[in-house]
C-alpha cells in the first residue's frame, strides 16, 4: 500500500457485542461490558507494530453508528433497551434503528461504559513494540466514532454536548494525539 502512495488507514479498534448477533463483524472485540478478547487486541497490536515498520499512520475509530460494528445500538442493548432494531430484518426500518441507537446519547450508563472503553484501550501496551498506545508515534488520531451525525438529528445540543465531552476526556488520558469526531 505505501508504494501505492497510501499513507494512512482508517481502522476500526474493534466491534462491541456478542459474536451471535446478525450483521456484525466477528470477533467481536469487547463481547460484553468490560470483557475483551485478547486475540483481536492482539491484531490490532500486529497490525499498527507492522504499519510503525513502515512509517504509515492509523486513525483509529473506538466505534459506529451502523449496526456492523455494534457501536452505540450495542450500548443502549447492554443497558436495558431491549433488543436491537436491526433494519434488515421487516418490520424494522432504518428511522426506527436510529431512533434506538440516539438513545446511547441520553443513557448515562452507556456513555459510562463508553468512557471505560476508551480508558481500556488507550490504556494498552502493543504486545509487539513494548510501546503504549498513549505514546504511540503511528496512531495519529483517536476517532470518537464513525459517522456519528446521525445521531445529532434529533439531540444537537445533547450530541455536541457529548462529542465535547468524550474530546475532552480523551486529550486528559492521551495528550499526544488528535482527536477527531468521523464526520
Amino acid at each position: 500500500m505505501k508504494e501505492m502512495g497510501i499513507t494512512n488507514l482508517r481502522v476500526l479498534v474493534g466491534a462491541e457485542g456478542p459474536d451471535n448477533q446478525p450483521f456484525r463483524v466477528t470477533p467481536a472485540l469487547q463481547q460484553s461490558p468490560g470483557i475483551y478478547n485478547d486475540t483481536i487486541f492482539d491484531g490490532l497490536d500486529f497490525l499498527l507494530a507492522e504499519m510503525g515498520k513502515r512509517d504509515m499512520r492509523a486513525v483509529l475509530f473506538l466505534h459506529n453508528t451502523w449496526e456492523w460494528s455494534g457501536g452505540y445500538s450495542q450500548y443502549v442493548n447492554w443497558n436495558g433497551g431491549g433488543d436491537i432494531p436491526y433494519p434488515q430484518i421487516a418490520p424494522n426500518t432504518w428511522p426506527q434503528f436510529m431512533a434506538y441507537a440516539a438513545q446511547f446519547l441520553k443513557c448515562t450508563d452507556c456513555r459510562q461504559q463508553f468512557q471505560n472503553h476508551i480508558k481500556h484501550v488507550s490504556s494498552r501496551t502493543n504486545a509487539y513494540t513494548q510501546v503504549k498506545y498513549v505514546d504511540d508515534p503511528f496512531i495519529m488520531t483517536w476517532e470518537i466514532a464513525n459517522e456519528p451525525l446521525a445521531l445529532a438529528d434529533e439531540n444537537k445540543e445533547i450530541f455536541a454536548q457529548w462529542i465535547d465531552e468524550t474530546a475532552t476526556y480523551i486529550k486528559s488520558i492521551d495528550p499526544n494525539h488528535l482527536v477527531t469526531t468521523g464526520t
